[in-house]
């Protein structure tokens, strides 16, 4: 469900969803065997407002979005939940973007706020986990028309992520559990520094045809003086790519 509206030169839009999924497996090999199942219930809210401001030059945007699921797994054989897990995000962005009229710059400034929360209960192992994210952002674009067919862009952004955790000592489990939870959870529970750097070139051959040239640099690595987990991901990872392409028709 969906409203918007305007009001004192603001549009906005207001939403909220509801989800139900319902899963069942059960497996080939045995005939007529009861499926396993898993039943998870989702909502969503969300809001986003738009205004403009100094006779169109700057525009502002602010959205808001958050999000819930909770799921139970159950077996056939057993009574009760085996397994539950509850999640919820919570995110905010503001985006202003200043174009002057008859400027060649433009300039976009974006700031963002996000916050997760992952709690996991395993009823039959008798082990649980418990974390809580927070992401901030912030990225900043110039742009520069170079006469009537050329543009030039450069965008860059950095986004800083702390957790709360508490997870089960992955020393003290088993290697299933090494092998398949703790790398992920080690993931979560681990601060975290990620930026991104972006060069743009766009020409423009006629109405119809463009070649865009794009450049970009992206890292990720760890933060902080905290102990390492043991099966955190570990060093900084740099990504470099570049694109050449041909727009047809825009």
């Amino acid at each position: 469900m969906a409203l918007r509206g305007a009001l004192w030169d603001v549009d906005w839009v207001v939403y909220g969803e509801r989800t139900w999924r319902r899963e069942k497996h059960a497996s080939e090999l045995v005939a007529n065997r009861p499926a396993e199942r898993w039943e998870a219930d989702g909502r969503a809210l969300g809001a986003a407002a738009q205004r403009p401001f100094l006779a169109g030059a700057l525009l502002a945007t602010t959205y808001i979005r958050a999000s819930s699921l909770d799921g139970d797994a159950y077996r056939h054989d057993l009574e009760g939940a085996i397994f539950r897990a509850n999640e919820s995000v919570l995110d905010a962005t503001t985006d202003l973007r200043y174009l002057p009229p008859g400027s060649p710059w433009m300039l976009a400034l974006v700031g963002s706020l996000q916050r997760e929360s992952r709690r996991r209960n395993d009823f039959i192992a008798e082990i649980w986990s418990d974390i809580e994210g927070w992401t901030t952002g912030i990225g900043l674009e110039v742009a520069r028309a170079l006469g009537p067919s050329t543009s030039v862009s450069l965008a860059y952004g950095a986004s800083f992520y702390w957790a709360n955790s508490s997870i089960p000592n992955p020393e003290l489990m088993g290697p299933i559990y090494q092998e398949l939870l703790a790398p992920e959870l080690s993931l979560y529970a681990t601060s975290a520094t990620a930026t991104l750097g972006t060069l743009g070139i766009r020409h423009r051959f006629g109405p119809n045809t463009s070649l865009l040239l794009r450049a970009q640099r992206e890292s990720v690595s760890p933060r902080g003086s905290q102990p390492q987990l043991p099966f955190a991901p570990r060093g900084e990872r740099t990504r470099w790519n570049g694109s050449l392409a041909l727009v047809l028709g825009g």
